[in-house]
């Protein structure tokens, strides 16, 4: 693991980086970027692609409790919050349409997720072992949950599946 990185800097020469980066990194407190990187863009040490219309990495050591997905992103990447040691409460805004697989699998201190209404479907293993989460809030446009979407999530005692949802 890589449990002692608390800072990551991304040079202007990085082209492309992978779904799983910096996984384990459990206070990893920020990723910056190279102002000249044509490819990515950091926000409060959070990993976009240029544009932030895509959320790659989310920094799980830095100290937030609350964390609202900017309206900018559309996509987040598989594991872009897996293993985070923070926040526990997080907005997925109405612009999100794609939440990929892992995202935010074992998020040991997740209480609660809000979903927009711009995300129809859960991912497989979207939340994992997230041990804590206590409450999710679907969006009016889930139409699949996916599979082990919430394995392992034993404090969660109620979920209410919207009528959007059909497999």
């Amino acid at each position: 693991g890589c449990d002692s990185l608390t800072s990551i800097v991304i040079p202007d020469s990085v082209t492309s980086i992978g779904s799983a980066v910096f996984d384990d990194c459990y206070n990893l407190v920020e990723i910056v970027v190279a102002n000249d990187n044509q490819y990515y863009t950091s926000d409060d040490g959070i990993l976009f692609n240029k544009e932030k219309t895509r959320l790659i990495k989310y920094a799980g050591g830095n100290g937030q409790t609350d964390y609202t997905i900017p309206d900018t992103v559309l996509y987040v990447n598989a594991n872009a919050f897996a293993n985070c040691l923070g926040i526990y409460n997080v907005v997925i805004p109405d612009s999100v349409t794609n939440v990929y697989a892992n995202a935010f699998l074992e998020w040991r201190k997740l209480k609660s997720v809000k979903i927009g209404n711009g995300l129809t479907e859960i991912a497989d293993y979207t939340f994992k072992n997230c041990w804590n989460l206590k409450n999710i809030e679907f969006g009016n446009s889930v139409t699949t949950l996916g599979e082990q979407a919430f394995y392992g999530c034993s404090s969660l005692k109620q979920v209410v599946i919207p009528e959007s949802v059909t497999t």
